[in-house]
């Protein structure tokens, strides 16, 4: 190639190029094919390869004789992909790529690819792609365009605990989602800006935020979005004191999950059994939990690991914490085939607490000291300030428990966890009353 050749333009091919979506085509044709007692393996995977959609589709439901049209399949695909899509990884390179076409394109065309790409960065935790956004002077983009930049950025911001600066971005595109009909981003706006008024304890105005995303979400037909913003309404309700409400809020979640004919609100499901395990409503937990686990067997490693989680903390809760140290361990090791450190950190925190609860603290510390190093190698500050005061309540060494439950009151200080502050303040007096 001539060196001085000088692109007028990039393309973006997301599908496979920018985003490792490859592994998600293979797992939900094997999950059509098991509804229907068939098994889509390597040899017809291999014949399919690099043919278009509904080719592949007709090669795929003739070889394997299911009970369907090549559009049928094609349509079933797509509902399951695009709940799978959110938890898509880019390969490795495009973030410096997209530092390299912010630095030397046109910078409307980035924020065009920025609302193609950019829900899927934030879900992966790119918070480094923040020194590219600040570096852009986003005035000059057009209305449209700076609507879905403000969203991206703000989001990432609230990832870094910045919740003033992501509130002023989100509150700079909501007026302009508004204005030009969008009304599902704005949705996302309000529910964003409602995360940020729950962080500052303002709980009432949250809800009113919530109220106005859900009827949108309801409206357009939007089940994932509705039953999330259900179980944030949940959540709300029980920090107001407020059971029965909660409890209403997760009754629609119900309601929503008994239409999923599909499986693409798994997650949903997941995050039910947690609020009503959280509530002691053992049963109606045990069974949205065993589920989640039947569905997302051999079909989705990471939100499997998920369930098991869910599972573990019930029968650490009904007291058989055998079986609860067994789901736990075999989340862990499906975490360690598709890394989630975050959900990593958790996994190795409940397990401390399993290992304190048989009384075997030194397996115990052994757990929280890895969560402690994975949680400060990820910034996952919230988390850490957790692991910190758990150790300074499982620590042998008074000295240590002491240093421990300073770090923690100092980086929830930091990030503005009042409500944990004081609790751990509390600790740090006990403590040094002995």
């Amino acid at each position: 190639m001539d060196k001085g050749f000088s692109p007028s333009g990039v393309i973006y091919d997301m599908d496979g190029l920018l985003l490792d979506t490859e592994p998600f085509y293979t797992l939900v044709t094997q999950q059509i094919a098991q509804r229907y007692g068939k098994n889509f393996d390597w040899s017809l995977k291999s014949k399919i390869l690099g043919r278009r959609a509904l080719e592949s589709a007709r090669m795929i439901v003739e070889t394997l004789e299911l009970p369907l049209s090549a559009e049928e399949y094609l349509e079933q695909r797509n509902e399951i992909l695009l709940d799978m899509f959110s938890d898509c990884q880019p390969l490795p390179g495009v973030m410096k790529l997209t530092h390299h076409l912010a630095e030397a394109g046109n910078t409307d065309e980035f924020a065009q690819i920025l609302s193609e790409v950019g829900q899927d960065l934030v879900s992966a935790g790119h918070t480094n792609l923040l020194t590219v956004l600040d570096s852009l002077d986003y005035s000059q983009l057009s209305e449209i365009s700076r609507i879905s930049f403000l969203e991206i950025k703000g989001d990432l911001l609230i990832l870094q605990n910045r919740w003033s600066d992501a509130e002023t971005c989100h509150n700079e595109a909501l007026p302009l989602a508004k204005k030009h009909g969008l009304a599902e981003q704005g949705a996302r706006l309000l529910s964003s800006l409602a995360d940020i008024e729950v962080h500052r304890d303002n709980l009432v105005p949250a809800l009113k935020l919530l109220d106005q995303s859900l009827a949108v979400f309801i409206e357009t037909g939007d089940a994932v979005s509705a039953a999330r913003t259900y179980l944030n309404v949940g959540s709300i309700h029980r920090r107001l004191r407020k059971p029965k409400k909660a409890l209403e809020a997760y009754d629609e979640v119900e309601k929503i999950l008994l239409g999923d004919k599909e499986n693409q609100l798994i997650i949903s499901r997941i995050r039910l059994a947690s609020v009503l395990l959280d509530m002691n409503k053992i049963d109606s937990a045990r069974n949205h939990a065993m589920i989640a686990h039947d569905l997302t067997l051999d079909v989705d490693l990471h939100l499997h690991a998920r369930a098991r989680t869910v599972l573990g903390r019930l029968y650490s809760k009904t007291g058989d914490l055998e079986l609860a140290a067994h789901h736990y361990s075999e989340a862990l090791t499906a975490m360690s085939q598709e890394p989630d450190h975050r959900a990593s950190v958790e996994i190795k925190m409940l397990l401390g607490e399993v290992m304190m609860d048989t009384g075997r603290a030194e397996e115990a510390m052994e757990y929280y000291l890895d969560a402690l190093a994975l949680a400060e190698a990820n910034d996952h500050r919230m988390l850490l300030g957790e692991i910190l005061a758990r150790l300074g309540s499982s620590d042998p060494n008074q000295s240590s428990r002491m240093s421990h439950l300073q770090r923690a009151l100092t980086v929830f200080r930091e990030i503005g966890a009042n409500d944990r502050m004081m609790e751990v303040q509390a600790s740090v007096y006990r403590a040094l009353l002995g």
